[in-house]
């Protein structure tokens, strides 16, 4: 039990920082993590070097990380960007945390995450 939990809030740590990393709106008007014209559906890709980290906001309010579900999934409305965990013990969802973001073009920008990592700003490019 206590490793599950365990495994839960590693996932949960994961997609907060990639949720940090990718946060936007995607565009077309529907819940379930569409916010009406922002775009933040489709593939975003880090910026990096070393690695290249893909999150994927699907139009049903999943949020893929590496191509994986992982139980999390989004909503996206005015600049503000919600994260959701499942618990594969008792089903229960939970908020993982919140960002804002903007989009410009190809590029997502997520900032202000409720959660406290060294690095104050996230970018994330669509191909």
């Amino acid at each position: 039990m206590k490793k599950a939990y365990k495994l839960i809030w590693i996932i949960a740590l994961i997609a907060i920082i990639g949720f940090s990393f990718v946060a936007c709106d995607n565009g077309n008007g529907d819940s379930g993590g569409d916010d009406g014209g922002n775009g933040i559906i489709g593939k975003w890709y880090s910026d990096t070097s070393s690695s290249v980290a893909v999150y994927e906001f699907m139009s049903d309010g999943r949020l893929l990380v590496g191509g994986y579900n992982m139980g999390i999934t989004y909503s996206a409305s005015g600049g503000k960007l919600t994260l959701y965990s499942t618990s594969i013990i008792d089903g229960q969802i939970n908020t993982m945390g919140t960002a804002d973001y903007t989009i410009n073009g190809k590029k997502l920008t997520i900032f202000n995450s409720s959660v406290n990592f060294p690095i104050p700003e996230w970018t994330y490019y669509k191909k």
